[in-house]
């Protein structure tokens, strides 16, 4: 384990050395809000402004939607550097708050304008990945011809899911940097717009699919760390208030959550976990680590339960319980 200003360093040298950031490339930083996450991710991009331009990529919570330009005159994606993106992602006020690759230039119109102008690319790219195919159709209105994009021919890009927007957004982003030689990519927030299943099929296609390249994903969803595997963890832990960047990070490999021990350490750095509708098990485990004790319902569900018949991540919960209610 090591504090925030180490573990900077640490996945600084881990990406710029090419080596695993405990036994796999990829990393999933979490912990509770306001715990030094954002503190984390900040001063790694910082450190690479300065020492790396071209090492790692931003997409943060705000770079999720395309909108249609109108009439407002936008940089083309390919004329932007992903250096003057990333350093312009970090200004205060626009750091997690505001979407724009540049100055004045909206981040959904400038996607919007990417995709009118490659939507053969994107529309391969987008059936591979997602299974939705998108095309460009012209319209009339009011004497002027404008250019939209239709969704699986049918759906007006701005009617689709936030999820579906989300999707296409960051595997737009997550592409440009890779054909611009980035080595690594944060996505910040990457649970906000999606279910366990599309997130976790995500993450293995972005990892199948850019396998030189490394990811970083902010994550907060508990049910999404105890299913995955082959990832890394960075488990940050509240220790010292005063100074933030002191707060102890912990790196371990999915895969064996529970061999070190940190089943408790997750459920306690969630604080959110008990009114996020998390799948029944996860609710039990909470329910133990704040001292409150199940009920016959719950009691007699865990009896009757076959261990065997449960996914290895719900067996790991499932232990978890029975070690802390004795005998069934």
């Amino acid at each position: 384990m090591q504090n925030i200003y180490e573990s900077v360093n640490k996945i600084y040298d881990d990406i710029v050395n090419e080596t695993d950031f405990y036994k796999h490339r990829n990393l999933i930083i979490t912990g509770s809000n306001a715990i030094g996450k954002t503190q984390l991710i900040k001063d790694i991009l910082k450190k690479s402004l300065k020492e790396a331009q071209n090492l790692f990529y931003y997409i943060d919570p705000k770079n999720r939607i395309m909108v249609d330009r109108g009439n407002v005159f936008v940089k083309k994606l390919s004329e932007l550097s992903t250096e003057e993106i990333l350093e312009h992602r970090l200004k205060d006020g626009v750091f997690t708050v505001l979407d724009e690759f540049v100055q004045q230039n909206s981040g959904g119109a400038v996607a919007f304008d990417e995709l009118l102008d490659n939507i053969e690319k994107y529309n391969d790219m987008y059936q591979k990945f997602f299974g939705f195919s998108v095309e460009k159709v012209k319209t009339t209105d009011n004497i002027l011809s404008r250019e939209m994009v239709i969704v699986n021919g049918k759906i007006n890009l701005n009617m689709i899911s936030n999820s579906e927007a989300a999707k296409m957004r960051i595997l737009m982003e997550v592409n440009y940097a890779v054909n611009n030689g980035i080595k690594a990519v944060v996505i910040d927030e990457f649970d906000a717009y999606f279910s366990e299943e599309s997130l976790l099929d995500f993450i293995n296609k972005l990892s199948e699919s850019y396998p030189d390249t490394r990811f970083l994903f902010v994550i907060h969803s508990l049910s999404v760390i105890i299913s995955i595997e082959d990832i890394d963890i960075a488990l940050i832990n509240n220790v010292y208030q005063d100074d933030i960047r002191e707060n102890i990070v912990y790196f371990f490999d999915a895969d064996n959550i529970e061999q070190i021990g940190q089943i408790e350490k997750i459920r306690n750095a969630m604080v959110n976990i008990g009114n996020r509708g998390d799948k029944w098990w996860e609710e039990r485990v909470s329910m133990i680590v704040d001292g409150k004790e199940l009920d016959d319902e719950d009691l007699k569900k865990i009896k009757e339960t076959d261990r065997s018949g449960l996914k290895a991540k719900e067996k790991i919960l499932y232990d978890f319980i029975v070690r802390n209610i004795g005998e069934k």
